[in-house]
């Protein structure tokens, strides 16, 4: 189902994938969101069974998402396979909007915040719905098309995880932290397709994500999501993290193993700040299938290990235990 926003673009308001890890930065300039009782964190389908507890901090943050209560999601879910037909926004046709970020939103943003969202027209749509007060539902469902992906009874691990987007509409307005979770809540995000995928739970959501990681006390002020969130997010589910060794050998093995791989990327093509992301797969070329939870076109596309190589920190394979 489509929808036209105020704007007059046509875009199907749900996707599930994308990230801008910003927020921290700002948060730790003394830029911080008010905080409103209407931004307040939404919870949507109630608390998941995710949780988290923690080992070493770090920083990621970002997304944000399109979607409303009753509407279908683009998504790639490591294959050829999108979720949905997507948004029709471009950077051609979000140009004007892109101009009227800059000029009303710079002293609402870190700077970088707006120059990093250029050449992202979902997140510029969402920056420029954000400047115009738009609210997330109070609650939302998941859709059809979205079940598909990670209920899929011919599929299992990597193979099930779906793209989510951080900016997705049902969600991406909601405060996490910082700020909106569209532009805060990477990682939130992140560990919600690695749950989707790994049991199928609908219980799985950003939203009920976000609200744990809060409660635990895993949002750090002026640094953002702590990496405590990445080892203690699913805490009644049969889900093991285990750090693995940053080289193509070690995470090629997991993934065609059938277990999703969480990647920490610092500054350089893939954010400005820092990033969470999810490898799915390994394609018959050797390359990495990857969700963005920021940015489609990264998430539409494979990756070689060098393109790779250079921007990861540090990485964790999930698997569900065995009885």
């Amino acid at each position: 189902m489509k929808q036209r926003s105020r704007s007059g673009h046509t875009f199907r308001r749900c996707s599930v994938a994308g990230c801008v890890c910003l927020l921290a930065a700002c948060a730790s300039l003394g830029l911080a969101f008010p905080v409103q009782a209407s931004d307040q964190l939404l919870i949507g389908v109630g608390n998941s069974s995710a949780g988290a507890d923690g080992a070493e901090t770090g920083t990621e943050e970002d997304g944000s998402s399109l979607s409303d209560t009753s509407l279908g999601s683009a998504g790639y879910n490591g294959g050829p396979t999108m979720l949905g037909s997507g948004s029709t926004l471009t950077v051609e046709n979000t140009r004007d909007e892109y101009e009227w970020v800059k000029t009303n939103m710079a002293g609402r943003f870190y700077p970088y915040v707006i120059v990093h969202a250029e050449g992202n027209p979902n997140v510029i749509h969402f920056l420029y719905e954000y400047g115009h007060d738009y609210k997330s539902p109070a609650s939302f469902y998941y859709t059809d098309e979205e079940k598909k992906t990670f209920t899929d009874t011919e599929k299992s691990g990597a193979a099930r995880v779906p793209l989510i987007m951080q900016w997705d509409y049902r969600w991406g307005f909601n405060w996490y932290g910082g700020g909106p979770a569209g532009l805060t809540a990477c990682a939130p995000t992140c560990m919600t397709m690695i749950g989707l995928g790994l049991t199928g739970k609908e219980s799985y959501t950003v939203p009920a994500m976000c609200s744990y990681a809060e409660d635990k006390g895993y949002w750090v002020n002026g640094q953002g999501t702590s990496w405590s969130l990445v080892t203690d997010a699913f805490p009644n589910d049969p889900i093991t993290c285990q750090q693995t060794s940053v080289d193509e050998g070690s995470i090629a093995s997991a993934l065609n193993a059938g277990n999703p791989v969480l990647i920490n990327v610092g500054v350089g093509k893939f954010s400005a700040v820092g990033h969470f992301m999810v490898l799915t797969g390994v394609d018959k070329d050797g390359k990495f299938i990857l969700n963005d939870p920021n940015n489609l076109e990264n998430s539409s596309k494979t990756w070689t290990w060098a393109d790779l190589a250079s921007e990861i920190q540090a990485a964790w394979t999930y698997a569900l235990r065995s009885s």
